[in-house]
């Protein structure tokens, strides 16, 4: 019984790790983007911010958060 109920919490938190992923990896790379800026050069902040749209477009498509008509709004 206790192991049902494991299983059953397991996967009900890996359901919220993928629905929140998304605005996690915004998050993070917005600290890490005023730590480049603090830290680094302006360009490389930049770089890290372009990189981190993609890889949030990216992921918010194959998690199907969005899809891709929801970003071009046609």
């Amino acid at each position: 019984m206790i192991v049902i109920i494991n299983i059953i919490i397991y996967k009900y938190m890996l359901y919220k790790l993928k629905e929140n992923l998304p605005t996690i990896e915004i998050l993070l790379g917005t600290v890490l983007y005023l730590y480049f800026i603090i830290e680094a050069t302006f360009s490389l902040a930049i770089l890290w911010l372009i990189f981190i749209i993609y890889i949030w477009l990216f992921t918010s498509i194959v998690l199907e958060k969005y899809n891709l008509n929801t970003f071009i709004n046609i």
